[in-house]
This record gives C-alpha cells, structure tokens and sequence, in this order.
C-alpha cells in the first residue's frame, strides 16, 4: 500500500484509495471530533446521556466522568464507519442550512457512504484490484469534504484548524522541493 503523496495541501497527487480515505476518516474527521470535546466537552452531554458509567466512578468529579467517557467514544468511533464520525460530528457542530463555504461541492450523505462501503470493501473484503470507476472525483470529493467538516467546527468554536499540521504534512515550501 502506498502512502498519500501530494503536490498541494489537500490535493492527493497518487495515493492507494484505501489510504487516503483511512487518512481522511481516521485523522480528519476523527480529529474534528477531539477538537470538540476539547473545546467544549459538556457539548457531549446529550450523546453520552445513556451511557453507564461503573460503580467505582462515583467519587469521581463530574468532569473527569464525562471525559473518561467521551474518550472511551472516541476510541469506539475509530473502528466506526466514516459516515457515523460525521454524523455525530454534525450533531455537535450542526452547519447552517444553506451553508456552502466550497465552490462546486455539497454535502451529500449517500454518496459518502457509498465511498466509504467502497473502501470497506477494499479494505475488509476481497476488493484489492477492483477497479473503482470514479476514483479521482471520489478522491476531490473526499478531500473537498475534509475541507468542508472543518467549517462548523471552526464556526462553533472559534478555532483554525490548519490541515498541514492535523493531516502531519510537510509545509509547503518543503513539498516542492
């Protein structure tokens, strides 16, 4: 497998499908999430209402409880689908109806999902050497998407997410070179 190479950031130039879609659904929207429960982790409430919590977290502070249990839902989300990741991403960071901070993209669920089936199927299944129709619109979409779940994030809570340092780029002047 070969590793994502870029001439830009966020621009994959060669990469084996596979890997760019598990760097973008295991970095990116993995980390949009950490970034919310460390910016505002009561945010995380109404998600972990049911959650049960163990005898021996009762002299426990309220704070430490809740964030033992949004880590332990960060470590369940890493083994989760991409779409999952994003729709609790967008139950915490809800972006506005018509929001469209990207040129020529919108969101679309059913066709991250049905990237997303396509990479499980590579990945998990007997899918290495299929050839995948429309691997280069799908990368763009991906990468338009990474794009686009930094937005609410950003919006919400006031941060700057800079993809070179979340996605451990090289800076730009060092990727010409």
């Amino acid at each position: 497998m070969r590793s994502v190479v870029t001439d830009m950031p966020g621009r994959p130039s060669t990469a084996h499908p596979s890997s760019l879609h598990n760097q973008f659904s295991m970095i990116c929207a993995w980390s949009y999430l950490k970034v919310c429960s460390l910016a505002a982790p009561a945010d995380w409430d109404a998600i972990l209402k049911d959650r049960k919590v163990a005898f021996t977290s009762v002299g426990k502070s309220p704070e430490l409880i809740r964030a033992e249990l949004i880590n332990e839902r960060l470590e369940q989300l890493e083994r989760e689908s991409l779409v999952k990741k994003v729709d609790l991403l967008f139950q915490l960071c809800t972006p506005p109806k018509d929001f469209a901070p990207i040129n020529n993209y919108a969101y679309d669920r059913e066709r991250l999902l049905a990237i997303d089936n396509a990479r499980h199927e590579i990945v998990h299944r007997d899918g290495m050497g299929k050839s995948i129709p429309n691997i280069e619109e799908d990368l763009e979409y991906i990468s338009k998407t990474a794009n686009f779940l930094m937005g609410p994030v950003n919006k919400k809570y006031g941060v700057q997410l800079n993809v070179i340092k979340v996605m451990n780029l090289p800076n730009p002047p060092e990727m010409i070179k």
